[in-house]
């Protein structure tokens, strides 16, 4: 192997997505969906078994696939780590790639670099818990010292699909039942073009990378002015011309002008004529800050100006309290619901009944189904339990005793025994930090008494959530703050009472 090869370990670290366990990279075969190429290969090692591969494919990541088929490892009826389990490894990367264009270039891009999986850190163990090379690791490889140990698989046949692509300009993998699947140099990227580009270093940006940046950002920040600009030049002249009538020689209506000189249509013109009015009668700190359609259709929707009055009231409030927040749509939507809630309806959560003639349809299918063979009654009710769930309101939240959580902020602060092993610090530090970055952290390792997970004391503001609620219309239990603490001494007074 190379002194300078590229490795791979977590899905979030460089070259991350060149690993079975990666997720974002949904791979479609034999009319089946797979969330990763290591669902697809932990099914395709259990032919015909469709309760493991059920189990399999419906796991929620890639690691999850691989926990569910270790505790059927004895029903294996396949050699694995054999020939045939390579093939069966290729045929996975190859529609991994062929599915997820976007990881072609990247994967070119290494040249002629060695590829290693770098398993230093997880046991040598496979599937059914026994060592396949020597004692070494067989899907990847160990640093010992300056040398790599291992077969190293995983990486062998990324580097010939790499080759074949660079050769040839297609790389082709069989599947066990003999078809062929292709992936070629210049697939089109397709959906893959609208993907975040894979990640493959986390150096710091060069002085030149830095410079290019800044040259960006100006460009970027100058663009979003003359837009919004725009949009405020273009809705009060669209005002101007209605309010003075502008538009009537020759008999014209207002809509009529607008169609044959712009092409908009009456609803549409009517809307950005009102946008125009609103910004010259609202008196309010954020009224500037209003600077696209979205931002006004909120406030269009409430058809009436005492209600946007109030309103902007709010926002400007918010503004005082929280000088740096950005007025955004969505902002503007939660100020509108909280001065002007949606209607609850007149109905108790009980009264939301499941019609029981739906149920009894279901039953009979279940009855059905267990008459027509009784070795499946396990999995007939089963069946019927989801069903049956399906009928009734559906629930956002998987906590068994709330149909709905609501995070209006995040952050928090462990201040006894009992906050040892939050989940919140858990989430916000690991599957939840890109949203909340700076909310936790990961500040030790794990112990028995104790989560190597903390909060950094923090607290977000989510103004823009405060209105949720306010939109539901059939009453639910819900779970106020999940995730933080609504008393916590960081937590301004002033949003309490909002």
């Amino acid at each position: 192997m190379s002194t300078n090869p590229i490795t791979f370990t977590e899905a979030k670290l460089p070259y991350g997505w060149l690993g079975n366990m990666a997720g974002g990279y949904p791979i479609h075969d034999q009319g089946v969906d797979y969330p990763s190429s290591e669902a697809l290969f932990q099914c395709l090692r259990f032919p015909g078994d469709t309760e493991a591969q059920d189990a399999i494919r419906s796991a929620s990541s890639g690691l999850f696939a691989k926990k569910r088929a270790n505790p059927r490892a004895k029903r294996l009826t396949v050699p694995i780590c054999d020939a045939a389990d390579l093939s069966r490894m290729k045929l996975c990367l190859v529609l991994k790639l062929a599915q997820n264009p976007q990881l072609i270039a990247p994967l070119l891009a290494t040249g002629t670099a060695d590829i290693i999986e770098d398993c230093g850190n997880r046991p040598d163990t496979e599937i059914d818990g026994k060592n396949y090379f020597g004692g070494k690791p067989y899907w990847g490889a160990k640093r010992n010292g300056a040398k790599w140990e291992g077969n190293n698989a995983l990486g062998k046949i990324w580097m010939e699909i790499r080759d074949e692509l660079q050769k040839t300009g297609e790389s082709v993998a069989v599947s066990p039942q003999g078809d062929r699947f292709v992936v070629r140099k210049n697939t089109p990227l397709g959906k893959g073009a609208f993907a975040d580009p894979p990640l493959t270093t986390l150096a710091p940006l060069s002085t030149a990378e830095a410079a290019q940046l800044k040259k960006c950002e100006d460009r970027i920040e100058k663009g979003r002015k003359q837009v919004e600009q725009g949009f405020i030049d273009m809705v009060e002249a669209m005002h101007e011309v209605y309010e003075n009538r502008l538009y009537r020689d020759g008999g014209r209506t207002f809509a009529q002008y607008f169609r044959e000189k712009w092409q908009f249509e009456r609803a549409h013109s009517y809307r950005l004529v009102h946008c125009g009015r609103l910004l010259q009668t609202m008196k309010g700190a954020v009224t500037g800050s209003l600077t696209s359609q979205a931002h006004f259709r909120p406030l269009l929707s409430a058809g009436d100006d005492t209600v946007i009055e109030a309103a902007v009231a709010r926002m400007d409030g918010w503004k005082k309290e929280v000088p740096a927040i950005e007025i955004t749509p969505a902002l503007v939507a939660a100020a509108v619901a909280v001065v002007q809630p949606a209607v609850a309806s007149t109905l108790s959560s009980h009264d939301y009944r499941i019609p029981n003639l739906h149920v009894l349809a279901l039953l009979t299918k279940a009855e059905s189904a267990v008459a027509a063979d009784p070795t499946v009654a396990k999995k007939a009710l089963k069946e019927l339990r989801a069903d049956i769930g399906k009928l009734g309101p559906k629930a956002k939240s998987g906590i068994s005793w709330t149909k709905w959580t609501w995070n209006p902020l995040q952050g928090c602060k462990k201040v006894s025994t009992g906050c040892a092993f939050c989940y919140a610090a858990t989430l916000l530090a690991t599957r939840l930090q890109p949203r909340y970055p700076g909310l936790a952290r990961k500040s030790g390792a794990a112990g028995d008494k104790v989560s190597p997970y903390n909060f950094n004391g923090k607290v977000l503001l989510l103004l823009d959530a405060l209105s949720e609620p306010l939109a539901v219309k059939i009453p639910h239990r819900i779970f106020v703050n999940s995730l933080s603490d609504l008393f916590y001494e960081k937590v301004p007074e002033w949003f309490v009472d909002e």
